[in-house]
Order: C-alpha cells, then structure tokens, then sequence
C-alpha cells in the first residue's frame, strides 16, 4: 500500500470445484506473507487455489488468487517389464535365458498417472528385483519404452537377472514395476552321446565297427543333453564327411526329437559319415556332439581266383579214387570292409546241384 503498510494478511486453501470446500478458510498470519499446510490433508485428485488477503489501516482491503495446485497422493503404475535378445544366427522362442553374445533390450509398458505428468524414467539390473548390483540405474527420460544394452555387461559368470523400471511424477512420487527373474546363461549344455545308426555291428579289430548297407538312408539317435542353467530348448543335425562336416546335409532344426532318419542320395561305398548334433540352450548358446562314424559298404568283396590241386600241391586236372583234393584260393579283398568269412563248395560240373561239398 503506497500510503499505509498493511495491518494484517489472511488466507484461504479451498477446492477450485467447490470454493465453499476449504481447508483453511480465512486464517489470519498477522504480517507474515508464507503459511504452509500438509499435503496429507489435502483431497486426492482435488485441485485447490489459494486467497490471499491484505487490510490497511483504513479498513480496506485487496486479494489476490494464487496458481492452481493438483493433490496427488498416488504413485505412477507400471505395467508389464520384460527383456528381448537375439545373437548371430539364433533367434530366441522364449525371452527366459540370454548369453554374453546377445543383443538385449529392456522393455516396459509405459507407467501411467491418473493426476499427474511423468517426469522422469529409471531402469536398474540386478540379482534380485530392484537391485542395481549389476548395472546402476539409468536415466531414461520419460518417453521411451526400451533401453538397449550389451548382454556382457553383466560379467562371465551365470546368474539371475532382474529388471527393474522406476518412474517418478510431478508430485515426486515413484512407482515401480520389476521382470521376473531371467536366466544370464554363459555355459554351454553338456552334450550327450551320439550314435550311428549300424545295419551291421563288425569286430572291434576292424577298423571301422559301424556299417550301414542302405546307401539310400542316414539316421541318428542322440542322448539328452543337459544345462545345470537353462533348460536344453531343441537340436540341429547334420551329416558330413567328417565330425562336424555338414556337406552330406547341412544342419537341420529337428526340434526336441532325439532320433532322426533321412532318405538321401545313395551314398558311394566306402564313404564314412559322421553324425553331428548341436544342443542349444535357452540363452542360445550350443554345444556340439559328433558320433564315431558309420561305413557305408553296399558292394561285395572282389574275388580271387580258385584252385583244385593235387596231392603234390601242383594245379591238375584228374584224380584217382585214392588221391585228394586240395582247393585253394587267392584271398579275397574289400575296398571297405575285410571279409568276415570264407565257405567253399564242390560240386559236379554238370550238375552243380550235386555237391560233395556245399
């Protein structure tokens, strides 16, 4: 007042809606020009406008309304937090597990505010939900659903990973929403054995004790694999020339099966194929397995020549009823496999039905 200080102030806190609705109504402050109320006494969601009164010494006076202020009591509420990853050459059919080599990006349904704006965004990873022990949390502002990161931030050693989103409003209050807890997977399963398929099982002399005989066929069985970790999610086969060679057919997502058989291209005598099975993981990380090899052998040995001799060792071609026989023969050879056995038979030239032998 340009004449006369005021004598005294007053104030109002009421409800915008509803000015009749006041907490405070008329409180006298003497000269001060601050009065301060709690926030817990306010009306959730109400919006409330101040009144400030002066009077003079002349008994006049003025007012003055202040901004309006919106009461909110609540949190914002989250929604569902996951993660997504993907490496080279694998793509993931559950976002449970992820390895060091993954592209991972964290992801949030946007946190919502019945009264007030969203100022501000957090994420944090950590062994537990919302822990930050494995990466500090991180501003992200407020209009993002994603944060991508580096899956080998969180070390070289297998553990449980949980994220967590901290979104914060205007009326300074947080609220948060956590992932369940995924596996950080960065060991391989541990394979099972893989076995050839064998028409014939030979000596463990022979060099190669697996034989197949169906030129026009390749299968395979495998145990179970296993991860301490992750579960083992599916396999992929592959036959070749030698163990983890795939140029007979290149691997094949078989799924969970652990059994497989293909009708091929008939495979040339004396090849050797090895069975090759990859495990993986539900972090995408695999293990291989090879078999020991299987021969395929489809054509007879090669004969030698045969010989009737006489007593004294020498090729003749008549005998007395007292004499013997020696028959002989040059051995017999395979390009795959050695002959198991030999028999012989000797019959009537004429009658090869009629046999002193068979």
């Amino acid at each position: 007042d340009n004449e006369t200080s005021p004598l005294m102030y007053s104030y109002s806190l009421c409800l915008l809606e509803d000015q009749a609705a006041c907490l405070a109504d008329t409180i006298a402050v003497g000269n001060a020009t601050t009065a301060e109320l709690s926030g817990s006494e306010l009306q959730h969601g109400g919006q409330y406008i101040a009144r400030a009164v002066a009077h003079n010494l002349i008994g006049q006076s003025a007012d003055a309304w202040s901004n309006v202020v919106l009461v909110d009591h609540t949190a914002p509420v989250g929604g569902h937090v996951w993660l997504t990853a993907s490496a080279p050459g694998y793509i993931y059919s559950s976002n449970t597990a992820f390895h060091q080599r993954s592209d991972v990006t964290l992801r949030w349904e946007r946190f919502t505010d019945a009264e007030s704006t969203i100022t501000s965004c957090q994420v944090c990873c950590g062994s537990a939900p919302s822990a930050d022990d494995f990466i500090a949390c991180v501003d992200v502002g407020n209009l993002t659903e994603k944060y991508a990161l580096s899956a080998g931030t969180f070390g070289t050693r297998s553990s449980l990973i949980s994220v967590t989103v901290y979104c914060t409003n205007e009326a300074g209050l947080t609220g948060r929403s956590s992932s369940t807890q995924l596996v950080y997977d960065v060991s391989a399963p541990i394979a099972g054995a893989v076995y050839d398929s064998c028409d014939v099982e030979l000596d463990e002399e022979e060099p190669k004790g697996c034989v197949r005989t169906n030129a026009r066929e390749m299968s395979a069985s495998w145990d179970d694999f296993v991860d301490a970790e992750s579960s083992v999610l599916r396999y992929e086969v592959a036959f070749g020339t030698s163990p983890g060679d795939q140029s007979l057919r290149a691997f094949d997502d078989v799924g969970t099966l652990t059994a497989v058989s293909y009708v091929v291209s008939p495979i040339p005598s004396g090849t050797i194929v090895y069975v090759s099975v990859r495990g993986y993981n539900s972090a995408g990380v695999y293990t291989t397995a090879c078999s020991s090899g299987a021969l395929y052998e489809t054509t007879p040995p090669v004969a030698g020549a045969v010989h009737i001799l006489g007593e004294a060792g020498i090729a003749t071609r008549y005998v007395n009823a007292s004499g013997q026989l020696h028959i002989s023969w040059d051995a017999f050879y395979d390009n795959e496999t050695s002959p198991l056995m030999y028999s012989y038979s000797l019959c009537l030239l004429e009658d090869q039905a009629a046999c002193l032998a068979d």
